[in-house]
Formats: C-alpha cells, sequence, structure tokens
C-alpha cells in the first residue's frame, strides 16, 4: 500500500512540477506584468484584425510573442553577420527570406531567396519563393515558380501538392488534378501513403 501511495505522489510531482514549467514565469514587478498584459492583448488584436483583413495582413503566430519576436530579431541580426563574411551563401540568404517574409517585407524577401537560387538551385528555396507570391496573391508567378522548381530541381511530393494549391486557386483545376496524382505517386513510390 505504501509504494502505491509513494507512486502516486511522485507522479503527481511530476506533473506538477512539467506544468509549472509549462507557464509562464511572474512577473519581476508591475511594470513588466502590465508589458505582458499588453503584448498579449497586442496579439489578440493582432488576431482580430486578421480576420478581418485577411488580404493585407499577415500574422505570425507566437506561441510566446516575448520569446519568438525577438528570436526572428536575432536570427535576422545573426544571418546578416554571417552575409557580410559570406555573401553567398545561399542557406542564409534564404532563411533571411523566411524573417522578411514573417515580418510582411514581402519584396524584400523575393529578393533574398531569389539571390539564394542565382547561387544554388534548391527545392525549398523554391518552395520558399513560391510562398511570397502566394502572400502576395500573384499565383501565376507562384505557379512558374513551382513549375520551374519540378524542371530544374529533384522535388519531393510536397512542391507538386502546393502547385496543385496553386492551379486550385487560379481555377486550373484539371492541371490541379494532375500535380496531386504526381504528388501522391511520389509519396507512394517512396514508401509514403
Amino acid at each position: 500500500m505504501k509504494k502505491k501511495v509513494l507512486s502516486v505522489l511522485l507522479v503527481a510531482a511530476m506533473a506538477m512540477s512539467m506544468l509549472a514549467g509549462c507557464g509562464s514565469k511572474p512577473a519581476e514587478n508591475d511594470a513588466q506584468s502590465a508589458a505582458s498584459s499588453e503584448a498579449s492583448k497586442e496579439t489578440e488584436a493582432a488576431a482580430e484584425t486578421t480576420a478581418s483583413a485577411e488580404d493585407e495582413t499577415l500574422t505570425v503566430w507566437c506561441w510566446d510573442a516575448t520569446f519568438n519576436i525577438p528570436a526572428m530579431e536575432e536570427a535576422e541580426k545573426i544571418y546578416k553577420e554571417i552575409l557580410t563574411n559570406e555573401p553567398r551563401n545561399a542557406q542564409v540568404l534564404n532563411l533571411l527570406g523566411l524573417v522578411k517574409i514573417s515580418q510582411n517585407n514581402l519584396d524584400e524577401a523575393e529578393k533574398l531567396i531569389t539571390e539564394a537560387l542565382s547561387i544554388k538551385k534548391d527545392a525549398y528555396f523554391y518552395e520558399n519563393l513560391a510562398r511570397v507570391y502566394e502572400y502576395k496573391k500573384d499565383y501565376e508567378t507562384e505557379i512558374k515558380v513551382l513549375e520551374k522548381a519540378c524542371k530544374e530541381v529533384n522535388c519531393g511530393f510536397e512542391i507538386y501538392f502546393i502547385l496543385a494549391l496553386a492551379y486550385k486557386k487560379n481555377i486550373e483545376y484539371e492541371k490541379a488534378e494532375k500535380a496531386y496524382a504526381r504528388g501522391a505517386s511520389d509519396c507512394r513510390g517512396t514508401g509514403g501513403l
């Protein structure tokens, strides 16, 4: 009986410690608490703005705005620093382009990812460039980028599914069906589906 009680207490203690680790830490002072509360209100307002002006707003959903936004800013700083020493680092150019997408700076993202592609042809880079055009609602260019990716690099099923969605948005249903089928056949061929 003692072992069962001890086991239950240990499990409860472990669960409580895990839950405590997932919670937010107490504010060090009232000003910090107010800033945290204000950030939460801004996040909620951003969600409402996105719902009402979906065509013009790109929202980056963060688990914790006090962590993720500074992390994106720090990543941008690091990527720029790397590029001062290695200006033709395609991977870093692409990653900086993703940061720019998260900041809704789509023109700069397009420039950076296009530059990355001029250095190295990569399916992931094409996918990210296509995402820029999707967010710009330029579906024809998005399609051209994805079709070029299918011709120039070894694309996985993801590119074909994204291409199918782009065709669908552009009301090209037969092409969408073919792209879905191609993606599904690639997936089956690699042990996927």
